[in-house]
């Protein structure tokens, strides 16, 4: 029987799973054995870790229908546009991945890397936050068995011309770096259970 992974997360996971889907891209289960691995992307425009209409917390109901052996969390950029507390940010990201933990069939949550963004509608501290956020959860994941944060790589030196024109989202070759990384991600994690 496959492993169901679950990455859940922004737009940038629904973006993921468009892409996923699209038999011309050739991206179908990231590439991966379907016998082995069933990976599934659930991603909610403007969705955050806090309460509220977009709140990920909404989406739980997920683990109990997927049966996921591994999570992927790609969230806190949304909060963080809104809340400038790292600390705070972190601990209720740590928290959220608690609670995923406890459904009974995920052995493993995995938290990935927030990513620079360059909207002029962002706070001037915007990019600082996240480098302090990734350090901060990083930090905190290294301390729960269960728990592990992932380096999405490439995204830090020269990004802008992997992002959008709306400087949030990544264009299609930023796109495909982070299908690179997501995959990598659940092969790293998938091979360890």
């Amino acid at each position: 029987m496959a492993m169901p992974v679950l990455i859940l997360g922004h737009s940038y996971i629904r973006r993921l799973d468009q892409m996923t889907n699209d038999f011309r891209l050739d991206c179908i289960n990231f590439g991966l054995d379907g016998t082995r691995v069933q990976v599934y992307c659930y991603g909610l425009g403007g969705g955050t870790i806090c309460p509220g209409p977009k709140s990920l917390q909404h989406k739980l109901t997920l683990l109990r229908d997927i049966h996921p052996k591994i999570v992927i969390l790609q969230c806190g950029g949304n909060d963080l546009s809104r809340e400038c507390d790292v600390n705070e940010l972190a601990r209720k990201i740590i928290n959220f991945a608690s609670l995923v933990m406890n459904a009974p069939s995920v052995q493993r949550v995995v938290i990935g890397q927030l990513l620079p963004r360059f909207s002029q509608r962002l706070r001037h501290s915007y990019n600082e936050d996240v480098v302090k956020l990734n350090l901060a959860l990083e930090a905190m994941a290294s301390k729960q068995d269960f728990l592990s944060f992932w380096h999405h790589r490439g995204f830090w030196a020269n990004p802008r011309p992997l992002y959008a024109r709306d400087t949030v989202h990544l264009n299609e070759v930023g796109m495909r770096k982070y299908y690179r990384s997501m995959k990598a991600a659940i092969v790293f994690h998938s091979r360890r259970m």
